[in-house]
């Protein structure tokens, strides 16, 4: 009868865990990760499109190093579905670019970095989908790829870009140029604090565009490269000057 009872008592400790493990990974299904699901769910009963559920987000850094959200995400109005969100509006908007649904009907990154990095950026969400009692008794294997996810951190100063940009908007003003651009390097290491274009738009409103060539970055993309046309300027000051010679030799 002892033995019994000492078997009895094995019994009811591995049902007491078993209950601990089962709400613990209940726990982190329906309330960690609970609205993630909820959104998955939702999102399975509209075939038209392919919602926008999650994504990395693209930061500015400021010269204490402070990161700056350039590109996240918010809900959109009675939906669980999120939207991608440019909190500058115009701030470096080529340089970032953004996200809209291609030819496939699916929402990726469409110029600048959210184009150059959807890898990243993107997010399958394919760990949402595995069968429920797999993640409930954490079987789950991990899987593997052939990239890293994450979030995007650029060097790119907010205070300097939006100076830049005030620069080219007054240029624009004074000389009407078709198109006009600057960079701005850190002269110690080259990093990109500042990179603007005019005429320029509005993220959040790309879609007002009636010109889609608005949307690319000339610094960039462009097959010339803009400013080439100073080097012959710079080379004629210098003959003219007498700095440079027809013997003048450069290392």
């Amino acid at each position: 009868m002892r033995k019994y009872v000492g078997r009895l008592r094995v019994l009811v400790v591995l049902s007491l865990l078993a209950c601990v493990v089962i709400i613990g990974r209940l726990y982190f299904l329906q309330i960690v990760h609970g609205q993630e699901y909820i959104r998955r769910a939702d999102a399975q009963t509209v075939n038209l499109y392919d919602p926008l559920l999650n994504r990395g987000s693209i930061y500015f850094s400021d010269k204490d190093g402070t990161q700056i959200l350039a590109a996240g995400l918010r809900d959109v109005a009675s939906s669980s579905e999120h939207q991608r969100y440019y909190p500058g509006g115009s701030l470096a908007a080529q340089e970032l670019g953004f996200v809209a649904y291609n030819s496939d009907d699916e929402q990726k990154g469409r110029y600048g970095l959210e184009r150059y990095y959807e890898s990243t950026l993107s997010r399958g969400g394919e760990d949402l989908y595995q069968n429920f009692f797999v993640q409930l008794f954490g079987a789950s294997g991990s899987s593997t790829s052939d990239f890293e996810q994450g979030d995007i951190i650029t060097t790119i100063e907010p205070s300097v870009q939006a100076e830049l940009e005030r620069t080219l908007q007054d240029y624009d003003v004074q000389w009407h140029p078709a198109l006009a651009g600057g960079i701005i390097m850190d002269p110690t290491n080259g990093e990109i604090v500042g990179m603007a274009v005019s005429p320029t738009f509005d993220l959040n409103k790309f879609n007002e565009q009636t010109d889609p060539a608005i949307y690319a970055n000339p610094l960039a993309e462009g097959t010339f490269e803009m400013g080439s046309i100073i080097k012959p300027l710079t080379m004629a000051a210098g003959l003219d000057s007498g700095s440079v010679t027809p013997e003048t030799t450069y290392n």
